[in-house]
């Protein structure tokens, strides 16, 4: 054999053998991905099984909360101050009478709405409150009253 040929061959040996070196690494990568996303599957899964017994909890609480006759209070007051008629009464009764057919968007629903109907009653509520000094007929009336403006 030349002496060329032996070092070709060396050159060959030795980029195999890296090529191996990669091979392995590249394995050795795969397998810590895997190794990974077992633990995230299973964590995924465990938050799965929190979200139904959460969920479960949450709609055990709104049928109690949501009464048939707060459903209704609901509904009254909606169609009343709001002027809207936007949710079917007996079908959200009908729903949170029955912990299986509840569902989380109704439930938010409601619970927006009672929200709205809370910030409604006191808007009105400090309306009427309000001293009627603050209104400017009222003003205008008591100055005309004590006979006319100061004259500071």
């Amino acid at each position: 054999m030349r002496k060329g040929s032996s070092s070709i061959m060396k050159n060959k040996k030795q980029n195999y053998d890296r090529a191996f070196e990669l091979l392995l690494q590249a394995i050795e990568e795969t397998n810590e991905d895997e190794r990974r996303i077992g633990e995230y599957t299973k964590e995924i899964s465990k938050l799965e099984e929190k979200k139904k017994k959460d969920t479960k909890k949450a709609n055990v609480m709104a049928a109690h909360y949501f009464s048939e006759e707060k459903i209704s209070e609901l509904h009254k007051k909606t169609v009343e101050l709001l002027k809207d008629d936007d949710f079917n009464e007996q079908e959200y009764i009908e729903e949170f009478s029955d912990i299986s057919k509840i569902e989380t968007e109704h439930v938010n629903f409601l619970i927006e709405r009672q929200r709205e109907l809370e910030s409604f009653e006191k808007d009105i509520s400090n309306e009427l409150e309000e001293p009627p000094s603050n209104n400017k007929m009222v003003k205008i009336a008591n100055i005309l009253l004590k006979g006319g403006a100061n004259n500071d």
